[in-house]
């Protein structure tokens, strides 16, 4: 077997496996693909957050393994070649549809839906971190106000530093110095501006925590485990991600401008709002919230079904024959990041239909300019 059969047979795009998306750390900007058979369940999703050597959760603040996994039902944004991308909103509460941990995720999902991990909050964790920042702040309040004038944590801590620099480092100057420019007698105002400043970093450093920037595999024990290439098979792991909006605008202007020979003939053709307005919000029941077994899209309106999709995998399979395996590959990636640039007849006629009155208005609205 060639090596492009190969690559072919494992794209995710023939009948007995297909392409589906997790949204890692709760970010839009992390939608990882993954290639699942259809008898895989969605426990056996937890593989990758056990055996991947990062952490995939929001933030210190959640477990590193979940608990289980939400189906997101976000119709999607519907591009001008026939992708379909998820958008931020993908993992509001609204969108999102609780799944049986046992459940087969082919009885639930699409090829190429978004799929939410559930990680279990760690409250204790959260709310010992605020009450240490509560505290901190208690104790720092400028001295006229507070009901407990010098007892200050971070002058506490400012000592601890002075001994360390004389005892342990043998620096008496350097600590002594310290000692006069933290303990020098201020005034009310120069106390209000060092708690304003201390607010200020003490939220700083809570942003940190909660943003996931800080977020470490694990405090203690055990370290993160090696990954290997039957890992990544084990797991489904194609190393794509979706893009968004902005990124398969790029895309169509490139591929418009290499069709018709440069961004001049680009202008004169009037593609310029289609590049401008090149996706568009589906209605409920429209795409990855649709009845997927039913195929109502033969009727020729646009719905989203296994039928549409094993077609337009099956086209874009065919094309890839006669390309280069770096060809193949670099193709693969971009089918998994913004969907066909090259649909299926069936799909460019529904999708032409489905942009039809956006295609209307922008026309009327250049006519009505150029008058």
């Amino acid at each position: 077997m060639s090596e492009a059969k190969e690559i072919v047979d494992e794209c995710g795009i023939d009948e007995s496996k297909f392409d589906v998306f997790i949204r890692m750390k709760a970010s839009a900007d992390n939608d990882y693909c993954f290639q699942v058979t259809k008898e895989k369940t969605f426990k056996g999703l937890i593989d990758i957050f056990t055996e991947m050597p990062v952490v995939l959760s929001p933030s210190i603040f959640y477990n590193r393994i979940p608990v289980g996994f939400k189906v997101s039902k976000y119709p999607g944004k519907l591009t001008r070649t026939g992708g379909i991308l998820f958008g931020y909103e993908a993992d509001f509460k609204e969108n999102l549809e609780a799944v049986p941990i046992d459940g087969k995720i082919s009885d639930f999902c699409l090829p190429g839906q978004l799929i939410v991990p559930v990680f279990p909050e760690r409250k204790t964790l959260h709310l010992s971190l605020l009450a240490i920042i509560a505290v901190w702040l208690y104790t720092d309040l400028p001295d006229f106000i507070s009901p407990t004038p010098g007892l200050c944590l971070t002058n506490q801590a400012t000592k601890a530093i002075v001994w360390f620099l004389r005892e342990i480092l043998q620096k008496p100057v350097a600590a002594q110095k310290f000692w006069d420019d933290i303990f020098a007698p201020t005034g009310i105002v120069g106390q209000c501006i060092y708690f304003v400043f201390h607010i200020v970093k003490l939220t700083v450093l809570y942003f940190i925590f909660w943003a996931g920037l800080f977020n470490p595999y694990r405090f203690f024990g055990q370290r993160a485990p090696e990954v290997t290439r039957e890992t990544l098979i084990n797991i489904g792991w194609t190393g794509s991600k979706r893009g968004n909006e902005s990124v398969y605008q790029d895309k169509y202007r490139n591929l418009q401008v290499q069709k018709l020979g440069g961004i001049l003939k680009v202008y004169s053709a009037g593609l310029f709002s289609k590049i401008r307005i090149c996706n568009l919000e589906l209605n409920k029941g429209e795409g990855f919230d649709s009845d997927f077994k039913d195929d109502s899209s033969k009727d020729g309106k646009f719905i989203l079904s296994w039928d549409l999709i094993q077609e337009q995998n099956q086209y874009f399979a065919e094309s890839l024959k006669g390309c280069t395996s770096i060809e193949m590959i670099q193709r693969l990636k971009e089918y998994r990041q913004v969907g066909p640039l090259d649909p299926c007849p069936r799909l460019e006629k529904l999708v032409n239909a489905r942009f039809a009155t956006i295609d209307a208005e922008m026309k009327n609205e250049n006519e009505k300019k150029n008058d």
